[in-house]
């Protein structure tokens, strides 16, 4: 049978003592069939031989399920969130609307609107601003297209019977809540399409 031979070093002075812990029940420790070192909490292992997953609350302060560890050894959370998001609204409402189905709250959002005819705006949004500002497109699709600055809407679109009109007015765990404001009587449903980016 294989034997256990315990060697002391020649050139020490000092005493290594195996002590057994104070209990009742008997335990068996099985030696690993390989030359190697034994390791305690002041050895290092160096990161080749991990094997597994480790968990989570084992990462350090700031790990969790949604974060990255970063170069400079920091935790941050995870970006680079995009959903794109397409319907419809009756433009002749005069209400909030909220529009949904981005799965997080956005950092901002650019959105393309259009009428029946083809004529719209491309508007864009970013959080962390208390104005309402936007970058307006005036009438795509038509010769008169060009950039302009607009502070109050993020729509704007000409329309038989009137005029539809919409504002900013929230960001919100799922997308964006928008103003209708309509300008008389415009008639006929907004497409949109919105790109949500977090």
């Amino acid at each position: 049978m294989s034997k256990v031979k315990i060697t002391g070093n020649a050139s020490g002075t000092g005493v290594f003592t195996i002590e057994a812990p104070g209990t009742n029940n008997p335990r068996t420790i099985t030696l690993p069939d390989s030359t190697g070192t034994i390791l305690d909490e002041n050895s290092s292992l160096p990161a080749a031989n991990l094997t597994g997953t480790v968990a989570t609350a084992r990462l350090g302060s700031g790990a969790t399920s949604t974060t990255f560890l970063r170069g400079d050894q920091t935790y941050a959370a995870a970006g680079g969130k995009v959903q794109m998001v397409t319907g419809t609204f009756d433009g002749s409402l005069s209400s909030n609307l909220a529009i949904t189905g981005a799965g997080f709250t956005p950092a901002g959002y650019i959105i393309h609107a259009s009428n029946t005819s083809g004529v719209g705006d491309v508007s864009f949004g970013m959080r962390g601003t208390t104005t309402q500002g936007s970058v307006r497109h005036l009438e795509l699709g038509t010769a008169s297209s060009k950039w302009g600055i607009d502070a109050s809407w993020i729509m704007y679109l000409a329309w038989s019977g009137g005029d539809v009109r919409c504002q900013h007015d929230s960001f919100d765990v799922d997308g964006i809540t928008i103003r209708r404001i309509p300008l008389s009587s415009p008639a006929g449903d907004v497409r949109y399409n919105i790109l949500f980016f977090g």
